[in-house]
């Protein structure tokens, strides 16, 4: 099956649709469309990850007099909230679906609304980051601010190119309009805040999101055949995990 040929490069850079579509697929202004694949506006997908990363500073530091690990919880619940549970949801149904044996029952975890499994898994996830988040120390804010912003361009990253993971096998490109304008335009974007701002510790941060980026895109496509929505935003997370867990090991 051949695949479909993306958007032209020569057209115009995404504007302010582009910019609201990138809102209703990354924050609780939109849906959640197991269906729905990224197009040009994921462009913005760092800049909805700055913003985040600005919202877990303001939480942080209101929530700083109960304690780290209280603090932790409002930070994962405010993710949470703002993504539209798709920053737990997203890692948790890739998961629970990663571990069904049967072809149709894995891609009906992925595309289902959540349930039990999913649920659960999202649960224990919310915990790991809140523990995660409570041993975060002398690197808390630049933490908070960049590795939302990281995985946001890895989710990019990830969908430039990418195969739609599909139940069918069929080939068809998961965003043809996302090109390579887009994936350039958000790494450079990204890379140079973090390098201009983090000098040597944004080097280490960056490399650890390539590595985990280049991983989970070829385990995404070995496993499920390509990228969804879910597996996508999975991406996003478990590389913003990776970057705190640098930044903790550090």
């Amino acid at each position: 099956m051949k695949e479909e040929s993306p958007a032209p490069s020569n057209a115009s850079f995404p504007g302010w649709e582009a910019f609201v579509q990138a809102l209703r697929e990354r924050t609780l202004a939109g849906g959640d469309d197991p269906d729905r694949r990224v197009d040009t506006g994921a462009v913005y997908y760092p800049l909805i990850g700055a913003a985040l990363g600005v919202a877990a500073l303001v939480v942080d530091r209101a929530a700083a007099p109960c304690g780290p690990a209280l603090a932790g919880a409002a930070i994962v619940a405010t993710w949470a909230l703002l993504s539209r549970g798709r920053s737990l949801l997203g890692p948790g149904r890739t998961l629970a679906a990663a571990l069904q044996p049967d072809p149709v029952r894995t891609f009906a975890v992925l595309e289902s609304p959540a349930r039990a499994p999913v649920i659960l898994v999202a649960a224990a996830l919310a915990v790991a980051e809140t523990m995660l988040l409570a041993s975060l120390d002398h690197f808390r804010d630049i933490a908070l601010l960049f590795a939302p912003m990281l995985g946001h361009c890895a989710m990019v990253v990830t969908a430039a190119g990418s195969r739609q993971a599909r139940a069918d096998d069929r080939a068809v490109k998961f965003s043809p309009a996302l090109t390579f304008r887009e994936f350039g335009i958000a790494s450079t974007i990204t890379f140079a805040a973090v390098f201009l701002t983090t000098n040597f510790l944004g080097l280490l941060m960056v490399l650890v999101t390539g590595l985990a980026t280049i991983g989970l895109r070829l385990l995404l496509h070995y496993r499920f055949g390509g990228v969804q929505m879910a597996t996508l935003a999975a991406v996003g997370e478990i590389v913003q995990w990776s970057v705190i867990a640098l930044l903790v090991g550090l």
